[in-house]
């Protein structure tokens, strides 16, 4: 094996400079360690175990096809899993980065919405709007470390600074992927109807506004239309009107 992997030390605003591991080597975009005069290492040679490694956590991550969010797909037939919605946010990823207040590296926009809700192959999903969201930030950060404790160090850095650079927004890419992630949703539950996951937990428009009104300069154009279909949402009865509970 490539030896135990240690988790960076992401901070926020540390996007850009690399970051040091807990065992205190520096890495640079990616996670890819950087030897002392600044080049990247070579890659390990070729080896079973680290194959097999690999295997394996991508046996773990499977379980992401059976997570079911609290948002129902388009039709309302059944809630989404998160495998799903990772494949939907990267697709939306594909086709609305022109509409994107930044200039948007698409490849790693790609990389972001893969890996955006990895940890729930661990801890599950939480819903936004309930009790549990206060804590999930740490829920899923411990269900990452987790997952990549097994896998080759290399490739474990790459997932873990991934995934910080989505939650904590720190670059261009980050930001844009925590925005579909927001409002995707949106238009799925609107669609769904009466079987949508406002109706299931009596969300309040209110709540839903705010959420898209925290990355409305990311992507504007999709804001807007996001807050039309609130308001026709609330028209609906889909959503408790402001000031319900």
């Amino acid at each position: 094996m490539t030896g135990r992997w240690a988790p960076i030390v992401c901070e926020p605003g540390a996007a850009g400079g690399g970051a040091t591991s807990a065992e205190g080597i520096h890495h640079g975009s990616w996670g890819t360690p950087m030897t002392g005069c600044g080049e990247v290492s070579q890659r390990p040679a070729d080896r079973l175990d680290d194959v097999a490694a690999t295997v394996e956590f991508l046996m773990a991550v499977d379980d992401l096809k059976q997570v079911r969010r609290q948002n129902p797909i388009a039709t309302g037939r059944r809630r989404e899993r998160t495998a799903e919605h990772c494949w939907h946010v990267a697709i939306a990823a594909l086709c609305l980065h022109e509409w994107a207040a930044e200039e948007i590296d698409l490849d790693r926009a790609l990389r972001l919405a893969i890996i955006h809700d990895l940890p729930e192959a661990a801890v599950g999903d939480t819903f936004v709007y309930g009790p549990g969201v206060s804590h999930r930030f740490e829920r899923e950060q411990a269900g990452l470390r987790r997952l990549l404790a097994g896998l080759p160090t290399e490739a474990a850095n790459r997932v873990h600074e991934a995934w910080h650079e989505y939650e904590l927004e720190t670059s261009a890419e980050g930001r844009y992927i925590m925005a579909l992630d927001i409002m995707l949703p949106i238009f799925l539950n609107f669609r769904a109807g009466v079987h949508s996951s406002w109706r299931r937990h009596n969300v309040a428009a209110a709540a839903v506004r705010s959420r898209v009104e925290r990355v409305r300069r990311t992507i504007p154009a999709l804001a807007g239309l996001a807050m039309q279909t609130i308001d026709e949402a609330v028209a609906r009865g889909l959503l408790a009107g402001d000031g319900s509970a």
